[in-house]
């Protein structure tokens, strides 16, 4: 057996006892790359993109409610960690749904 290498969350601060100690959960980041020359002649589109951002990480938390999700940040990076199981190809589809639909978006409003 191979030995894996492991991104490491360092808990300062947790309400409950949700995680237990050395325990390993799958975990998912979510981020959109923003366009450049939006960035540069659209003063609101960082803002807006921030927000589409949170609320994507809130939909995925609510989408997969029984696997126990929850948004956690770390050094400011969020992300998703799951305590009980989920199904990687269900978050992957939704995640690609919900790239989808931002990006349809994005393009029909500009």
């Amino acid at each position: 057996m191979k030995d894996k290498k492991y991104p490491v969350l360092y808990a300062t601060n947790l309400m409950g006892t949700l995680y237990k100690h050395c325990s390993i959960h799958p975990t998912v980041y979510f981020n959109i790359r923003l366009n450049e020359d939006m960035l540069k002649s659209d003063e609101d589109y960082q803002s807006y993109m921030e927000q589409i951002i949170d609320e994507c990480y809130v939909n995925i938390v609510n989408k997969f409610t029984f696997s126990q999700a929850l948004k956690v940040t770390n050094n400011k990076i969020p992300f998703i960690i799951f305590r009980g199981n989920v199904d990687k190809g269900m978050v992957k589809q939704f995640c690609r749904t919900l790239l989808d639909e931002v990006s349809y978006k994005s393009k029909s409003c500009c």
